[in-house]
């Protein structure tokens, strides 16, 4: 970004004329490439919606209330221990222990199986 701000304005004239012209594109560049920044940012917005939802279903039918609880803190934070984990949401330490437990032996495989496997080692 840098570099393209320094080859930007290293192209302005010093001559007023000419220099209010390019700034005024450059302004106009801007404005444009923030537009469309910003339509990138609500595009990203609705696919984490989407994607939040589609969680929240999967969790409604497969999982009890209290390992919807970790799932859905371990989606948003990487708690990185049992202690942490139960910090976060607010429960004891051995609840979260055996919710964990239960939750593992629901997931047969994949990444978040591997992640709740590193907390309860």
């Amino acid at each position: 970004m840098k570099g393209l701000l320094v080859r930007r304005f290293s192209q302005i004239s010093r001559n007023p004329s000419l220099a209010l012209g390019a700034l005024r594109n450059h302004l106009e560049e801007i404005d444009h490439e923030i537009e469309n920044l910003q339509m990138e940012i609500n595009n990203l917005r609705a696919l984490r919606q989407v994607l939040l939802q589609k969680l929240h279903q999967i969790g409604r039918t497969n999982f009890a209330h209290v390992e919807r609880k970790f799932l859905y803190k371990m989606m948003r934070e990487k708690p990185t221990s049992v202690t942490q984990l139960s910090q976060m949401i607010n429960e004891e330490k051995s609840e979260v222990r055996s919710g964990l437990i239960g939750l593992q032996s629901k997931l047969d495989k994949g990444k978040m199986r591997t992640v709740v496997e590193e907390l309860t080692a």
